[in-house]
């Protein structure tokens, strides 16, 4: 059966109408439906800190939802209480009087607000790479911040903004989550060293109290004095005696944890990032709860295979069921830091990281196969059906494709590309990818080195696949719509707008950091993540 002929029987089995030419484009535009919700939308683009105020209400931070959020503990009914941009935070401590104060984890900032009422954000400090967590000496008010994963330093952090922060330590093994004892001294994780400390924060001297985690990333210290720690490497919470500092796993979680707040009764509340939740954990019992339901984290690339649909959300991989919406965590503890694309070909799987500059292969199973690191923020990888696999990096404004054992073999498919985001190869053998400057390119793979625009002036175009008839559909972000493409005269037209989509923090990283993620089914079916709202919608084709 001819090409033309197989897509033609897919478009009327989809019900299509209209031909398809030769050359694979439907000579009437598809239509579709108004989009239906696959993933609810959650609160969080992930959670990341937490802690409790002198008035007993919870509060979350979220690194890339730019958002500080009110938590009822006894619903769970979330609230937005510092916007975005400003909102954007990795870590928030309360001061003895009411003030607030958080890290921009992104942005390199420390911000503050003296009153909440009075609605007035200031930047007590600016260019920390790496800016994590946060907390105030609950006796003298004053402030303190670490640096970790992007630095590795302890700091104190004047109030008035006026002087300089003062270095305590440097290079102490990430300091994270860390909390401020009745003794005036510093206890937290050194995540780097997989150690609990002391520190005093006079003089930065250090003191291991306990160890033998695996990756510990918050500590909160009890009413009673014990130590409660959560370890992000395998999901446990961790309770520390205050006397002998003997340990004892008090749960275990399915996946890995971030950081954690103690109420004054001493009821203990998890950040689950990966799954955007936040757990509700009674020590005196055991009891646990969800506080704040489970979700996709932060959905990105997208991916179908096998009636499944699979979702980069940031801090794994997982999978939707595409009849009966079931979400399957597909990878725990993946070695990848925020994967932000995935693509399935041949049992392989790939993924993609901008955060930490690889490309990996997995097998099924999610077995390691090859890693390819030092990249130029890798932006998308693609598995071919030929065995290579082809990626782009956002930083040198190429795509390379890379074959042979390991992939260790490479070949510079095309350079001189400004910001490659998302790749799609079609029927037809070409490649099309996104550019940040509005482009949509084409690359022959047959004859490589040259690209052919497509189409400019798009505003932010992320997300890309192609349609049965031989179409383009792209996220365009900026314009928070869903557009059609005819590749061959770079005609458009607008699927739908007013999209949940265009998510802008303020980054050290590439500027769409978070990318669109758009697939098509082989009935025309759309799927599309929504990074402002964290659901993936989607959009039949109109019977």
């Amino acid at each position: 059966m001819a090409l033309s002929n197989f897509v033609n029987m897919l478009a009327v089995a989809a019900g299509v109408t209209g031909l398809i030419a030769d050359g694979g484009v439907c000579a009437t535009p598809a239509r579709w439906g108004a989009a239906d919700v696959l993933v609810e939308p959650s609160p969080f683009n992930a959670v990341q800190g937490l802690t409790v105020d002198h008035e007993g209400r919870l509060f979350a931070a979220s690194i890339f939802g730019g958002q500080i959020w009110s938590i009822d503990r006894a619903t769970g009914a979330t609230k937005v209480i510092v916007d975005r941009p400003e909102g954007q935070s990795d870590d928030i401590a309360f001061g003895p009087h009411g003030e607030m104060a958080w890290t921009s984890l992104l942005a390199g900032d420390v911000r503050y607000r003296e009153h909440e009422d009075s609605g007035k954000i200031q930047v007590l400090a600016s260019n920390l790479p790496g800016i994590d967590s946060i907390r105030f000496d609950p006796r003298s008010g004053r402030l303190y911040v670490t640096q970790d994963f992007l630095g590795d330093a302890l700091w104190e952090i004047d109030r008035s903004g006026v002087r300089p922060p003062r270095l305590i330590a440097r290079n102490i093994g990430w300091l994270n989550g860390f909390d401020f004892g009745a003794d005036g001294m510093i206890y937290g994780p050194l995540q780097g060293k997989a150690e609990i400390a002391r520190i005093d924060p006079a003089n930065g001297h250090i003191t291991v109290i306990a160890s033998g985690f695996s990756s510990p990333s918050g500590l909160k210290i009890a009413p009673n004095g014990d130590l409660w720690v959560v370890d992000a490497g395998n999901g446990q919470l961790v309770h520390i005696d205050r006397l002998t500092y003997r340990k004892t796993v008090a749960m275990q979680f399915e996946d890995a944890l971030d950081n954690l707040a103690i109420s004054r009764e001493g009821e203990i509340y998890v950040s689950d990032p990966a799954r955007s939740a936040i757990w509700d954990y009674t020590p005196a019992s055991g009891k646990l709860r969800q506080l704040v339901p489970t979700r996709v984290a932060i959905p990105a690339g997208l991916e179908i295979s096998d009636g499944r649909l699979y979702v980069a959300d940031a801090f794994e991989i997982q999978s939707v069921d595409l009849k009966s919406k079931a979400i399957r965590e597909e990878s725990h503890y993946m070695n990848t830091p925020f994967p932000f694309t995935v693509s399935h070909a041949r049992g392989r799987l790939a993924v993609s990281s901008i955060f930490s500059n690889v490309v990996e292969v997995f097998d099924q199973a999610w077995r390691p196969i090859a890693t390819i690191a030092g990249l130029a923020a890798p932006s998308d990888a693609l598995l071919l059906d030929d065995g290579s696999l082809i990626y782009s990096e956002y930083g040198k404004g190429q795509i390379v494709r890379a074959s042979g054992a390991d992939y260790a073999k490479r070949e510079i498919v095309v350079s001189g590309l400004n910001g490659p985001i998302q790749m799609t190869v079609a029927h037809d053998g070409n490649l099309y990818v996104t550019e940040n400057s509005g482009i949509l390119a084409e690359i022959s793979l047959a004859s490589p080195g040259k690209a052919r625009d497509v189409i400019s002036g798009l505003m932010e175009p992320e997300g890309v696949a192609e349609t049965p008839w031989g179409t383009l559909v792209v996220a365009e972000a900026g314009r928070h719509s869903l557009i059609e493409v005819d590749p061959k005269t770079g005609t458009k037209s607008v699927i739908a707008d007013n999209l949940p989509i265009g998510l802008a923090v303020k980054s050290v990283l590439p500027p769409y950091t978070l990318p669109v993620g758009v697939a098509v089914d082989h009935d025309g079916t759309i799927y599309l993540s929504a990074d402002v709202n964290n659901a993936i919608y989607r959009f039949r084709v109109s019977q």
